[in-house]
């Protein structure tokens, strides 16, 4: 960092995505956990309630009252996970984006901005996931790399209030040349997540409650850098594509 910016002239790659990634998880991961578990606390307690009361599959054949209350949990958790992350993508982008141009973070204020945009978030995390999924379908490949050209269309929809074909080829042009960039990023993520999960699943194999909690924390911790994480990509991106004056663009937020 540079001036307390993240905004340099340096060219990105994942080892300054990261570092910058971490610096501002670590400094505000309080506020940024805060933020994340508030987004989450339906889906949590959910989840909770879930693996408290559904029968363990691994210790009983599942019956037909177990399938039908898989089928019935299933769309409720899919539903509560998009609604809630996308939440806290959107008020942690807006929150990054007021550290980096020297304003106090508040939490009510992430909030109610990530309430504000989610709408539009949604909407642009839906079809960002469905055209990822059929180039899924078409072969693997062209599913990643849809995925990638597209990973920062919802800090575009919060940040530049685009709309959903806006914001998608938003994304598109901003990953141009840096795809590689967000694709190792997020992969170095993903093996520290497998990694501390394996960790969480051998120490908790006994306890049932402690894995439930383990794994809980665990979640908002990883959702919380990982949405800190995309805002820094996305910054860092538009910072590589052209001047970026955060305070110039602040009034997009007012």
């Amino acid at each position: 960092m540079e001036g307390g910016r993240l905004f340099v002239t340096e060219r990105p790659n994942v080892g300054i995505v990261l570092r910058d990634s971490f610096a501002l998880f670590v400094s505000h991961v309080a506020q940024f956990v805060t933020i994340t578990s508030l987004t989450l606390i339906p889906l949590i307690v959910f989840f909770v309630y879930v693996a408290l009361t559904m029968p363990d599959p691994a210790r009983a054949a599942p019956g037909p009252a177990t399938v039908i209350g898989m089928l019935i949990v299933m769309p409720i958790f899919a539903i509560l996970f998009l609604v809630g992350t996308q939440l806290a993508s959107a008020a942690l982008t807006y929150g990054v984006f007021q550290i980096e141009r020297g304003a106090p973070l508040r939490i009510g204020s992430c909030l109610t901005i990530g309430l504000r945009r989610l709408p539009i978030v949604l909407l642009v995390s839906l079809a960002v996931g469905i055209l990822a999924l059929l180039g899924l379908v078409a072969c693997i490949v062209p599913g990643i790399l849809i995925a990638l050209a597209l990973s920062m269309a919802v800090p575009a929809a919060v940040v530049e209030r685009h709309s959903v074909g806006s914001a998608l080829r938003r994304s598109v042009d901003l990953t141009r040349g840096f795809r590689g960039i967000v694709f190792g990023s997020f992969a170095v993520l993903t093996l520290l997540q497998f990694a501390v999960n394996l960790v969480l699943g051998a120490v908790s194999l006994a306890n049932q409650i402690v894995s439930t909690v383990l794994s809980m924390v665990a979640y908002v911790g990883f959702g919380s850098l990982q949405a800190t994480v995309l805002a820094v990509l996305y910054y860092r991106l538009r910072a590589a594509k052209g001047a970026l004056d955060v305070d110039q663009i602040a009034a997009v937020f007012e």
